[in-house]
């Protein structure tokens, strides 16, 4: 997919009987006036110039659309769910403000974090007019990832609110951007559709054929359990025995940092800014410590080459932490070394990625040529599913792992389902400071949430293990500044919503 990163999330329906007024003042924006559109806190992102220009440009586009439009750009360290709640307060705020329709009102919210010039949040939220009729909420998130983050990542904050007003003009007038593809180029008649059809279950017998013929584990998995199958495994490993996917990565470097500093290498602390406490930071302390993992000294080169002296700062954490094929190979030797890696993954790779392949290509003439009514296009479009589906097992199944990687996996996903269902009497009886790692490495955060938060509050003993050092003082703190710079969902991305108050709906994202 395009944005592989963005995670979509509908608000539920209670938040859309909260007050407009307890979003704006839960947001704390400035004092918005009628017929002043463009408000910029930062100082530093607009010149008078180009303030001036974004307002003409905003009162074009009511008198041709409308749609009265609202742009806040201030220095806020933010994630996209974040923005995306205070664009839609920012809305209402502009609503409750000016007496705009709230049908026909929109709002332009920019987070720049403090001190960076690249890195930054950025969401829209709409009427009902618009979120119901030509800027639908799949448009939104389009809007915001295609037109406004791209110069944001340059810094050029005047740039990307231009071309997101231009192509928000665009839409409400002409609907989003038509879709390109074969559609033109294909006669719908029945046979094609049939033939369409017999290719899809061919390639979904060949799927299905290599899917019986891959390797599994021939033991059954033990029993879940709250122990850790051993202390020597790196977390890194932990996370491609247990992943989704072959040399799993996004979890790598968050779940190598914690597990640095519970060796105390590497220390994380809270970042101070100019005007006060900023986000997370990691101070390099003992190089020693690190161990002789492939995995974990990789990090620590990347962490090192980004340091100022020794410290990396939160935007040149987010950076390294990042995939990278220094992180593939370290991971690769560490398996090898192991006996856990299969040096003929790569023939498997190639066998279910020419089938993935096909099945992407039939996907891609499946929605140019299944446009007509009839049973015939159902047939071709879910046995298209089921190829994909098929093609999604046979990957699972024909991993990176060896025969005793496999079997070395079994023991670790007992671990996880484990440690899913333990509750916080557990988790405080094993010490769950000392598990973070482990929790992040399995990628359990966000179904523990709860469970860790309360495992982590009001102890009499405070924080301790990885997080100790962090400055708030408090476990809760430091584990709530650790997943604001490392997300649960991984990379950047963007979020949605519909059900505002009021109606209308919206999309965010993150450079």
């Amino acid at each position: 997919m395009k944005r592989a990163g963005v995670a979509l999330a509908l608000l539920v329906a209670v938040l859309a009987t909260l007050a407009p007024a307890a979003y704006a003042d839960a947001a704390d924006f400035p004092d918005l006036t009628a017929g002043t559109r463009v408000y910029d806190e930062t100082g530093r992102s607009l010149s008078t110039t180009q303030t001036a220009a974004l307002q003409r440009r905003l009162d074009a586009l009511e008198a041709r659309t409308g749609a009265d439009v609202v742009v806040l750009v201030r220095d806020r360290e933010a994630d996209p769910e974040e923005t995306l709640e205070e664009v839609e307060a920012l809305q209402q705020a502009w609503v409750a403000a000016t007496g705009t329709d709230q049908d026909t009102a929109g709002a332009l919210l920019v987070d720049r974090e403090p001190g960076s010039d690249d890195d930054a949040r950025a969401g829209v939220f709409l009427g009902s007019t618009y979120d119901d009729g030509n800027v639908p909420r799949r448009e939104q998130e389009d809007l915001v990832e295609e037109a406004l983050i791209p110069p944001l990542r340059d810094g050029d904050v005047a740039r990307g609110l231009t071309a997101a007003v231009d192509r928000l003009e665009n839409d409400i007038r002409d609907g989003p951007p038509a879709e390109t593809g074969l559609r033109g180029l294909v006669d719908r008649s029945p046979a094609l559709q049939w033939g369409y059809a017999a290719l899809v279950a061919l390639g979904f017998l060949a799927a299905l054929l290599l899917f019986l013929r891959s390797h599994r584990p021939t033991s059954r998995r033990p029993p879940r359990t709250t122990h850790r199958p051993d202390e020597d495994t790196p977390h890194a490993l932990v996370a491609t025995l247990v992943g989704p996917s072959a040399l799993f990565l996004t979890h790598t470097v968050p779940a190598t940092l914690l597990a640095l500093a519970d060796r105390r290498a590497v220390a994380l602390e809270q970042g101070q800014g100019p005007s006060g406490p900023s986000g997370l930071q990691v101070r390099l302390v003992d190089e020693d410590a690190v161990g002789p993992a492939q995995i974990d000294r990789a990090v620590w080169r990347e962490l090192r080459g980004c340091s100022h002296g020794d410290v990396v700062r939160g935007a040149d954490l987010r950076r390294v932490s990042a995939p990278r094929p220094a992180y593939k190979e370290a991971i690769r030797e560490d398996l090898r070394s192991r006996g856990w890696y299969d040096d003929g993954y790569r023939r498997g790779l190639l066998r279910w990625g020419l089938v993935g392949g096909w099945g992407a290509a039939l996907l891609g003439l499946g929605f140019a040529i299944v446009t007509d009514d009839g049973w015939v296009v159902g047939v071709a479009a879910l046995s298209t599913f089921v190829l994909v589906l098929g093609v999604v097992f046979l990957a699972l199944a024909h991993p990176v792992l060896s025969s005793a990687g496999r079997e070395a996996s079994q023991a670790w996903k007992a671990y996880k389902a484990g440690l899913r269902k333990a509750d916080v009497a557990t988790l405080r009886s094993i010490g769950v400071d000392d598990l973070l790692a482990d929790i992040v490495a399995l990628n359990l955060r966000r179904p523990m949430r709860r469970t860790l938060a309360s495992a982590l509050e009001n102890r009499p003993d405070g924080p301790h293990g990885a997080l100790a050092v962090v400055a708030t003082g408090s476990a809760v703190d430091g584990w709530r500044l650790f997943n604001n710079t490392f997300p649960r969902s991984s990379g950047g991305g963007g979020t949605v919503s519909g059900g505002g108050a009021g109606g209308g709906g919206g999309a965010a994202g993150s450079t």
